[in-house]
């Protein structure tokens, strides 16, 4: 039974594909929090929540205030509005199914690429108790945010595979283009 169970082991690891995830939308939902909090930004800053609604999604923070409020540090203001959503990680959600699809795939077959930090994405995995894998390339790893994949190719190499062989997990137009 024992070398049953080591073989079965083997095989699931050998016939795993390579998983890069995105965090928020598809292992996090998070949707209520980044529009509380970015209306909350939008009006200390007279930025129109409308426009911004137009570019967040799957951007980095910060390239999404430089294309909204271009008057403003975008780096600057990415850090304020991350430790605003810091504090609301309280009421965040498992996306259904997440976890127990990811405890079915092996540790060191899975990876996170994201567009928010490595520092917001771990905790957010955390607040809904999930795991956090060896492997997170958040947004302050890449020069490029999504749409450019540089995140999930990092992520693939970090896996120690060809991107090819790598299947990728993202729930918004901007991160699959």
């Amino acid at each position: 039974e024992q070398i049953h169970r080591c073989r079965t082991r083997q095989w699931r690891q050998q016939l795993t594909p390579r998983l890069t995830l995105d965090v928020d939308g598809t292992l996090v939902d998070s949707a209520a929090i980044v529009e509380q909090v970015m209306r909350k930004w939008c009006h200390e800053n007279d930025v129109s929540f409308s426009d911004l609604q137009d570019s967040t999604h799957s951007s980095r923070t910060e390239d999404t205030v430089g294309s909204v409020a271009p008057h403003l540090d975008p780096k600057r203001e990415a850090e304020k509005i991350e430790a605003m959503e810091l504090e609301a990680l309280g009421h965040l959600k498992e996306i259904k199914g997440a976890s127990s699809f990811l405890f079915q795939v092996p540790e060191k077959r899975w990876a996170v690429a994201t567009s928010s930090s490595s520092l917001s994405a771990k905790a957010k995995l955390e607040a809904v108790r999930m795991a956090i894998p060896t492997v997170l390339i958040g947004a302050d790893r890449v020069q490029n945010g999504k749409p450019p994949p540089e995140a999930y190719l990092t992520a693939s190499m970090d896996l120690g595979c060809d991107c090819r062989d790598c299947l990728a997990f993202e729930d918004s137009e901007t991160g699959v283009r």
